[in-house]
């Protein structure tokens, strides 16, 4: 477990090393600005570590930064993804319900996602249409072959 931090999901490299942190929330209808305020505020209040990468994880939204400059601003995310086209297969496997988001079945939702795309053997297998930002950000490579765990220090 990360040290006095609250991130929802933490994810390491295969080199045991912390390569993303990400907070997972049940809400839609954000934008940019606000995922970036958000970002900075959970930074500043030491909420989050240093991290090569981080995610704002939301039914409707993913907003990704990697490699932030100055942390302590408010900086814009490097990538702004709909997740819905890859996590909808997720949803039907669950109770997911569109107009009630919960955000334990969200996590879990994204625990599923995730342990695939760290535990697949080639890029060649994802869906570039929809997650080619996992492979042009670095963050594929980044978590391949390591391991993601859910955070429950709240």
């Amino acid at each position: 477990m990360i040290n006095s931090t609250l991130v929802d999901i933490a994810v390491y490299g295969n080199d045991k090393q912390l390569k993303l942190v990400i907070e997972v929330k049940a809400r839609r209808g954000t934008t940019r600005d606000w995922a970036a305020k958000l970002r900075r505020n959970l930074y500043v209040n030491q909420f989050i570590p240093e991290v090569p990468f981080y995610l704002i994880a939301l039914p409707d939204q993913f907003y990704l930064w990697k490699n932030i400059q100055n942390p302590n601003e408010v900086v814009l995310p490097d990538y702004q993804v709909n997740p819905q086209p890859f996590l909808s297969p997720y949803y039907s496997l669950t109770e997911w319900n569109e107009t009630k988001f919960f955000h334990t079945t969200f996590e879990l939702i994204m625990m599923s996602w995730l342990n695939q795309i760290i535990n697949l053997e080639t890029p060649e297998t994802l869906d570039f249409i929809y997650q080619d930002w996992l492979l042009n950000s670095g963050l594929y490579e980044a978590i391949r072959g390591g391991e993601a765990k859910l955070e429950i220090s709240r």
